[in-house]
């Protein structure tokens, strides 16, 4: 793919808004074809649009502004010049309001010809990104290198240029009541700077007041390098396009039956025996580091999955006993089955591993997989089924249950014992099938089935769970032509509550791609789930 960034671009839009009705399905490419003729680009080049589309954006007329890359700055306040998170984000954003001049500069030879346009307002020369919050609400200390993002943080933002005070001094604002909002407003403001070609190439801003808010506080995409390792150089880069498209969410499916690339440095043979190779295929906890500080800085939180008891058949390569054997006529067939649910032994391993784990990514929020566990194994296992028999049922189901519900108090315990209290989890939605205490107030549950994602989210919410949607949202069923659309028509509070009240409990959602069922092209990979899940930025 010659452009994998335009892809993701494309397909991100969609938890901002959904797609006007009148541009559905074949609809928008007929009326398209109509309009434009059948070669050449399907639609006109945006000018001072932005996306995710803003929650209120006024133009006032056509009034614009100059910008001289030469005499512009972003300006922050001198008791904000030791945040790390806003010098990296100033250093960013100077290279974005300006992106040909890494093409050899902009010709601004009819400049003298703008000052006669009646709409011309003058040179914008500084944005002053100013922190207005007061108390516990100014999320600015002068050093922010121990400031992470957070759900429910706010990422709300204002940005004023117009007629008036940025006549007078060339000023525009951006402020925000946190460092995430001025992130969101810088990256805004540099979409509604555009080049008018018209004019000789001259960049040129409007003058416009913003006031935006995101709809949704968990803006995610799921990037699966277990089943497809992906360097730490590609993460980044989808980190940067998430940033682009006010993603807030980078949920890392680590591990699974395939691949086991984190490296641990209490267990090391999880990733010396489990990774497609032990030193090219692994994220060492310095990569790890490197990549939660790359997000950080970009306002984006790094959600860990390591899920379990199933998929887990790279864990046992590097942890022997952990895994069950299967047995066929009552003989071990070589085969071996989820972590076995009886063993004491499995439940010290997870209470040390997780130790680490906690102490190791700084998010809240811990995902534990929780799908449909294959009882096949199991149920095969003589051990298992006489532990079963003795202790529950012969149903191999309620050994599930009780993995489940031993690794929950797993969980409670480490987070306590490190001080960790405000962890929280979440699980794939097969979990509330199971009869076991699950914490709503600590508790998320991930809507990720396509088929009827509407009655699940229903059921969830219904029983009071928070809950993250990302079943319509799965880009590894985009086939030929304009299906792409009909990802944008998902709306994730689209379905039908027993009580209305029962929507907020939707926080989200995600844009994910299933790995097993995409080719070898990794950059495609990383770069072909963006745009959609930015549509959660707007009402």
């Amino acid at each position: 793919m010659r452009h994998p960034q335009a892809v993701l671009y494309i397909i991100c839009l969609l938890f901002s808004w959904t797609i006007s009705d009148a541009y559905g399905k074949e609809d928008f490419k007929t009326d398209v074809i109509n309009k434009f003729g059948l070669f050449g680009p399907w639609v006109e080049t945006a000018k001072d649009s932005v996306w995710p589309q803003p929650a209120e954006m006024i133009h006032q007329g056509n009034h614009f502004f100059l910008l001289d890359p030469d005499h512009f700055a972003l300006g922050l306040d001198h008791s904000l010049s030791g945040c790390d998170i806003l010098n990296e984000a100033v250093e960013r954003y100077k290279n974005r309001f300006f992106p040909l001049l890494d093409e050899g500069g902009v010709k601004n030879d009819q400049r003298d010809r703008v000052k006669e346009d009646t709409n011309f307002g003058g040179v914008l020369t500084k944005f002053s990104l100013i922190i207005n919050g007061t108390g516990d609400n100014k999320l600015a200390p002068p050093d922010c290198s121990q400031l992470y993002p957070q759900l429910y943080m706010d990422e709300s933002y204002e940005i004023i240029v117009g007629p008036g005070e940025t006549e007078l001094t060339g000023h525009g604002k951006i402020s925000a009541s946190t460092v995430w909002g001025i992130l969101r407003g810088l990256e805004t403001a540099s979409q509604l700077a555009y080049i008018n070609r018209d004019r000789g190439c001259l960049y040129e801003f409007p003058a416009v007041q913003v006031k935006d808010s995101p709809r949704f506080p968990w803006r995610g995409i799921m990037l699966d390098s277990s089943r497809h390792f992906l360097s730490t150089r590609v993460i980044k880069e989808n980190l940067d396009l998430m940033e682009i498209n006010k993603m807030n969410v980078f949920h890392w499916h680590l591990t699974d039956d395939t691949s086991f690339p984190y490296v641990s440095k209490t267990f090391p043979e999880l990733s010396n025996k489990g990774a497609y190779d032990p030193k090219t295929h692994v994220y060492t906890q310095e990569d790890i580091k490197e990549v939660v500080e790359y997000a950080r800085l970009r306002g984006i939180r790094v959600v860990p999955e390591f899920a379990t008891p199933d998929h887990t058949q790279s864990w046992g390569l590097g942890q022997p006993g952990l895994l069950p054997p299967c047995f066929t006529d009552d003989q071990p067939n070589g085969l071996f089955g989820p972590i076995d649910p009886t063993s004491d032994k499995s439940y010290s391993f997870l209470e040390e591993f997780f130790t680490e784990i906690i102490q190791v990514f700084p998010d809240n929020f811990l995902h534990l997989g929780g799908e449909e566990v294959d009882l096949t194994c199991w149920e095969s296992n003589p051990t298992v089924m006489k532990h079963a028999m003795e202790h529950h049922s012969s149903d191999a189901r309620k050994m599930s249950y009780y993995y489940f519900q031993k690794l929950i108090e797993i969980i409670d315990k480490v987070a306590s014992r490190t001080n960790h209290n405000q962890t929280q989890t979440i699980w794939w939605e097969k979990i509330i099938s199971n009869p076991i205490s699950l914490n709503k107030n600590t508790s998320v549950v991930e809507i990720w089935k396509e088929y009827e994602w509407k009655k699940s989210l229903a059921k969830v919410t219904n029983l009071g769970y928070r809950a993250v949607v990302s079943g319509p949202y799965q880009l590894n069923k985009i086939s030929y032509g304009s299906n792409w659309v009909d990802y944008y028509s998902q709306d994730p509070t689209d379905y039908d509550p027993e009580k209305e009240d029962e929507k907020k409990l939707v926080i989200g959602g995600e844009v994910e791609v299933r790995m097993s069922q995409l080719g070898h092209d990794h950059s495609v990979v990383a770069f072909s789930r963006g745009p959609c899940g930015a549509s959660t930025s707007t009402p």
